[in-house]
Parts: C-alpha cells; structure tokens; sequence
C-alpha cells in the first residue's frame, strides 16, 4: 500500500501479486493488484484476457477465479459493462471453495453497486462468518450502514476493526471520518481524516482526492475555523 500511495504502481502491482500466491483469498489485495496494473499502465482489457487465461489452465482454482471476478468489477472506460462475467466468476469461485470469504464479498460488492441492500448485507454478513477481519467486507458493510440504515455509530463498529487489520489502507480512515462526521463526532471525524491525508498525500484514492473538504467540514462544525479556511485553500492548491 506504501508502493501504491507513493504512485509507484509497477511496485505496487508486484507486491499485490505477490500477496495473491502467498495468501490467495484476500479481496482486498486482489482489488489493489488490479487498480495498481491498470495504474501501472496495462489496459483493463488486456488484464482480464490474462486473468481469464490463468482461470482456464486452473480449472479447480477458486482464488484465480475470485480474481477474475474482482478484475471484472472495474469500469473500462469506455461503456462496457462486465459485471454479468463478474458475477459468473464469483458463482464459480463460490462452487469451488464454499469456505472462502471472496466470491461472497465479489458478490456483495455487485449487489451493493445495484442498491440491492438487503442481498449485499447477505453476502457481506457471510463473508465475515468465514474471515471475520475480512477488510473489504467490513469497508462496504458500513457503507450501508452509513448510506442506506443511516447508523453512522453502527459504521464505525463495523470498520474501525479493518484499521486494525490494514492500517496502512487510507480509504478505510476516509469513510470512518465520513461515519464519525454524520454522528456528530467532529474531533473523531478529524483525527480519522488526518490519517487518511498522511497515508494518501498524493490523492491516489478516494479519501486521498476527498479527504481534505471533508476535514475542512469536521473542523468548521467542531469550531476550529482558522483550521477549515486553511484545509480548503490546500484542497484548492491541489486542484
């Protein structure tokens, strides 16, 4: 993740690989193995030509299938919809392995992209019965809460423990400064975006290009308004 935040992708996408074959499971550094090839230059069509080759000559394994399944979850850019692929390849890993936690969080992460709350809740809930410190499960799983149950405290129980598990993932810190925003948690809220921003300078994630006008917002509403107009003017000068 150091690799990734530092905008050196080619390093990134080798540590990620790495981390497939020594821990092959893992949602998480399977989704930052193909944002990291894809930063890296390689064109998501290619990436999952490859991705499909390695399924094929693996018959039987559910972790190449898994990651299939999250290369097809990304967008192309230009219009193409893979999430049907994505959904047969999660559907496969599922069959083949119904002890791992990754078809269910593949298959959560479509639903959740559907609004379809009630089966993403599901799949993520069973992910967690399998690998209750799954980090991307957790990620999404108070996302709901937040967005969809309006329980931001619920939010942050459910993810504070991925910080725990990856403390160097800035996104995570994001969205617990999102949670502890919408519950009034302002001091909460800053400390968790401060972290974002140390772990993400360069605005290589969603809390990294977000995270500075959020915090701006937690420092106005707990008081500190010297320290909002001079979060802002850095979110400006970033632009």
């Amino acid at each position: 993740m150091r690799h990734f935040y530092a905008r050196a992708f080619d390093a990134a996408r080798a540590d990620f690989e790495e981390a497939h074959r020594r821990a092959p499971r893992d949602p998480l550094a399977d989704t930052f193995y193909v944002a990291s090839s894809v930063r890296a230059g390689e064109r998501l069509e290619t990436l999952v030509s490859k991705l499909e080759e390695r399924a094929a000559l693996a018959p039987t394994d559910d972790a190449e299938e898994a990651l299939l399944g999250f290369a097809e979850l990304f967008s192309p850019g230009d219009g193409t919809d893979l999430s049907a692929r994505a959904r047969l390849a999660f559907q496969r890993a599922r069959a083949l392995a119904p002890d791992s936690a990754a078809p269910h969080v593949g298959l959560g992460i479509l639903a959740f992209d559907r609004h379809a709350v009630v089966e993403a809740k599901r799949e993520f809930l069973a992910a967690l019965r399998i690998d209750p410190l799954d980090v991307l499960a957790r990620e999404y799983l108070s996302q709901l809460d937040l967005i969809y149950l309006k329980e931001p405290l619920a939010a942050i129980a459910v993810l504070i423990d991925a910080t725990n598990t990856a403390p160097g993932y800035a996104d995570a810190y994001y969205h617990l400064g999102e949670a502890a925003l919408a519950a009034g948690r302002y001091e909460l809220a800053a400390r968790f975006l401060e972290r974002c921003l140390r772990l993400d300078p360069h605005g290589v994630g969603e809390g990294g290009r977000y995270g500075r006008m959020l915090l701006a917002r937690a420092y106005e509403d707990g008081g500190r308004v010297e320290d909002a107009a001079r979060v802002r003017r850095e979110a400006v000068g970033d632009e």
